[in-house]
């Protein structure tokens, strides 16, 4: 359980990656852009239920309109396909999602060549500072120190 499950009135448990389909891209940390699709490798343990489903329920409870609104008469699956879709329109030279679904995990480097991550900020610091008070990389942060302040009033949960 994670530290802010602890503090939940209800829990509502979403299956695991390995048990369900998505897609997990991973192209904006380097030059070796690829694509796992995922395929289910058990079934769902115990009474879970994949969060899409569990959020489609609730909107419905919450009316026929929010439930529209909320699945624009997709299931999880369609969405799948349909935000890949978006996808292969800007990158043509991606696979039919059918295909990438045989295929299991489908890679490619970045025609430009090897992207390095504030190239010109490591190549020279003092002449490219980044846009941090002290022009360096920070772990620490000094504007975000102090905590927001806390409202003058609150209202109790109904």
């Amino acid at each position: 359980m994670t530290s802010s499950a602890k503090y939940a009135d209800i829990l509502l448990p979403d299956l695991m990656t390995v048990e369900q389909e998505d897609i997990i891209p991973n192209d904006y940390a380097g030059n070796m852009g690829y694509l796992i699709f995922i395929q289910p490798a058990t079934t769902p343990k115990f009474e879970r239920k994949p969060i899409y489903w569990v959020l489609s329920e609730i909107a419905r409870r919450l009316g026929d309109d929010v439930y529209q609104r909320f699945t624009e008469g997709r299931t999880q699956a369609q969405w799948l396909q349909y935000l890949y879709a978006k996808m292969q329109a800007r990158d043509p030279a991606l696979p039919a999602y059918d295909d990438l679904k045989k295929m299991g995990i489908y890679k490619r480097k970045d025609p430009n060549g090897h992207f390095v991550a504030y190239k010109k900020f490591r190549e020279d610091p003092q002449a490219n500072p980044l846009k941090t008070p002290s022009g360096k990389i920070e772990i620490y942060s000094s504007p975000t120190r102090s905590p927001s302040p806390v409202p003058g009033s609150w209202r109790k949960a109904t």
